[in-house]
C-alpha cells in the first residue's frame, strides 16, 4: 500500500486514466499491468472504487492546472510533496529514496513553518541593561589602568622636561616644485 492507501496498480490505473481519459477502463487497466483475461473487470472495480476516484480526480486538477500555469499555493507544494514521496516509497529501499523522503519531510516543515533557518533576536530591555553595564564596567576599567600607568612613569628631572629637540627647519617651495 502506498502513502494514499492505493497499490501500485491502483496509482498506475489512476494515472492512466488521467494521462489520457480517452482510454476505456479495460485499456487503463490493461496499462495499469492486469491482465488480458481479468483487465475488463478489473477496469470496472477500480473505476468504482472511491479512492482511486479521488486519485483520478487530484492527478485531472494538477494536470489542468499545470496547464494553465496556476500560481504555487501551499497545499499544491504540499500535494506535489507527497506525490515526490510516494513515488520513493513505491521504489522500494535504497540510499536516493531515503534521502528524497527526508529531503520531502524538511520542505513540508518549512512550509509549514515548523523549522526556520535563521532566528531573529531584537533588542530587550534586559539586554539592554547588561550592556550598558558593561560598558560602565570597562569605561571604568581604563580610567584605572591609566591612571596606574600614568603613576608607574619616572618623574622627568627640570632639565630633562625643558630641552627642546632641534629639528631642521622645512624649505619652503612653489607648488609643484621638487625639494631636494
Amino acid at each position: 500500500m502506498s502513502i494514499r492507501g492505493l497499490t501500485n496498480r491502483q496509482m498506475a490505473f489512476a494515472q492512466a486514466v488521467a494521462n489520457n481519459p480517452k482510454l476505456t477502463k479495460s485499456e487503463a487497466a490493461k496499462a495499469a499491468g492486469y491482465s488480458t483475461k481479468r483487465c475488463q473487470q478489473a477496469g470496472c472495480e477500480l473505476a468504482k472504487h472511491p479512492i482511486v476516484i479521488a486519485e483520478i480526480d487530484r492527478l485531472l486538477k494538477k494536470s489542468a492546472a499545470a496547464r494553465t500555469g496556476a500560481a504555487l499555493t501551499r497545499e499544491s507544494v504540499i500535494e506535489e510533496l507527497d506525490a515526490i514521496a510516494e513515488m520513493c516509497a513505491r521504489a522500494g529501499p535504497g540510499s536516493w529514496q531515503a534521502n528524497a523522503r527526508i529531503k520531502v519531510a524538511e520542505v513540508k516543515a518549512k512550509i509549514l513553518k515548523l523549522l526556520t533557518d535563521k532566528v531573529e533576536v531584537g533588542p530587550s530591555d534586559s539586554l539592554m541593561a547588561l550592556l550598558l553595564e558593561g560598558r560602565k564596567r570597562a569605561a571604568g576599567t581604563i580610567t584605572a589602568v591609566t591612571a596606574t600607568v600614568i603613576q608607574a612613569l619616572p618623574e622627568k628631572s627640570s632639565e630633562e622636561a625643558g630641552e627642546a629637540v632641534e629639528a631642521e627647519p622645512i624649505a619652503e617651495s612653489e607648488p609643484g616644485e621638487v625639494i631636494q
